[in-house]
Formats: C-alpha cells, structure tokens, sequence
C-alpha cells in the first residue's frame, strides 16, 4: 500500500509539473506582451530634435510602416532631424539606411534633414552607431521609430547605452504577425539580456 500511495503521488506531482510547466510559459508570455505592448503605445513628444528609424529585419511591411511613423512627425516637426539606420544584408543590393533615406527623400523630406548609419547590423549596434552621429547626445531629446512591439527592448537598450532623454515613436504592425513577433521579442529581451544590452 504505501509503495503504490508514493508511487501515485510522484505520478500526481510529474502532472501537475506537466500542466503547470506551460501554464508558466503561457503567463509568462502574456506578462511580458503586456509590458511590451504598452511601450508601444506611448506618445512621443513634440519637441524631439533626433528620430532615429531602425532598419527592420522583420520584413519590408515593418519597415514602410516604420517609414510612415517617421515621415508623419517629420512633416508636423520641420526641425527633427532622421537617422535612418541599417546595414546591408548579403541578399540586398544597397544599406537598408540607402533605401531608407530615398523612401523619405522621395516623400518630401528634404535630404538635409537625412542622415544614415549603414553598418549596423542588430537593433544594439543600431542604437549605438546612431548615437555617434547626434552631437551632444546627453542634452538632446531623440525618439526612436520602431514598430509598436519592438519599442520596449529598443528603449531598454538605447537607455543602458547612455541615452538620457530618449523616447519611443511607434509605428503600426501587422496583427496578424503580432503573436509571433512578441514571442520572438520575448526571446530577443532574454538574449539582449544576457548579452549584456539590457
């Protein structure tokens, strides 16, 4: 009998582990949409001198909607400057920055108000390789357009690397794809994490 009652309560407990394991997972995701999301549906100021637009590995709907976010505040903001950052993939035949910056020439952004960072390669090195480019970095107000469930991580990274007065610009995503790429961003805050990004 008391064979067969410890060997019913390991059975009992290796389930409830079984079921409790996911459950874990799925409140965890749900957790950190939530915090995720929120960032991306903050309101950035009106007085940002600096937006940096970062490349999107996420595909060209990511972009154009990242591209769109930019040229709306820089059309109601004629004294913000872009920094359209990204470098060029083996597979692309310019620097995402190069597209970028025709995509916003060709809608009436005037090329002065343009400049590109086109080597990097991650959202940090975005980040980073911009920053070199705004002069007195600390004292000014820069935004970051990013799509809605990529801001929290690109804010996270940009402020451990010595942006003070930084805020999120939010750009649109698609919904259907909004599943997947938050729980891709839930990896991508693990990895920066342990990368030392965050």
């Amino acid at each position: 009998g008391t064979m067969e009652s410890s060997r019913e309560t390991e059975v009992t407990v290796t389930t409830l582990f079984l079921l409790a394991a996911p459950l874990a997972v799925v409140l965890a995701y749900c957790a950190a949409s939530i915090i995720i999301m929120r960032a991306g549906r903050s309101a950035p100021p009106e007085d940002l001198e600096y937006l940096i637009v970062l490349g999107a590995m996420a595909g060209p709907t990511a972009l154009r909607y990242r591209l769109e976010a930019a040229r709306s505040y820089l059309a109601e903001h004629p004294t913000a400057i872009a920094i359209v950052s990204g470098g060029q993939g083996s597979d692309e035949p310019v620097s995402e920055a190069a597209a970028m910056a025709c995509w916003l020439a060709d809608r009436g952004v005037g090329s002065e108000r343009i400049i590109q960072e086109s080597a990097s390669t991650t959202t940090a090195e975005n980040l980073s390789l911009s920053a070199q480019l705004v002069p007195g970095l600390r004292k000014r107000r820069v935004g970051i357009v990013t799509n809605d469930f990529h801001l929290y991580r690109s804010l996270l990274i940009a402020r451990k690397q010595g942006f003070q007065r930084v805020w999120g610009v939010p750009a649109a995503s698609t919904p259907e794809n909004l599943p997947v790429n938050l729980a891709r961003e839930c990896f991508a805050l693990i990895k920066n994490r342990i990368q030392g990004n965050l």
